[in-house]
């Protein structure tokens, strides 16, 4: 399943809440997400194994996707608290690389101004 930020977001938020209805949801994503009907629906439609052309369905062919909606409320499945957390480090990895790089990009800059510094001290020195 291909999810974008802000359906980790919407994860995110759901699985802080515990049970919240699409109401709150909708409530509190208004200004930030133009699509959010979608996303709910996209992230609650149950999973169906979609190999079984012409065979009758089971139930066992059916599972929950990362929300699961029960009496009008909403709340995140195991499966989507998985696709959390493995975004979460996900996330975590790319800032520190991002960081790394940065500071390996940054550290000959250090040098040189170093170089520069006492390069201009000596001879300045020297007079």
């Amino acid at each position: 399943m291909n999810l974008d930020s802000l359906d980790y977001e919407i994860l995110s938020f759901v699985e802080r809440q515990s049970n919240i209805s699409r109401m709150q949801i909708e409530s509190h994503f208004k200004d930030k997400i133009e699509s959010l009907t979608y996303r709910l629906d996209k992230l609650t439609e149950p999973i169906v194994n979609k190999n079984l052309y012409g065979v009758t369905m089971r139930p066992t062919w059916i599972k929950p996707n990362l929300l699961v909606e029960k009496d009008g409320l909403i709340q995140i499945t195991e499966v989507g608290r998985a696709y959390l957390q493995d975004y979460k480090k996900q996330e975590a990895l790319k800032k520190k690389l991002l960081i790394e790089d940065r500071a390996l990009k940054i550290i000959p800059i250090i040098i040189a101004a170093i170089a520069l510094i006492i390069n201009i001290y000596s001879v300045f020195s020297q007079h």
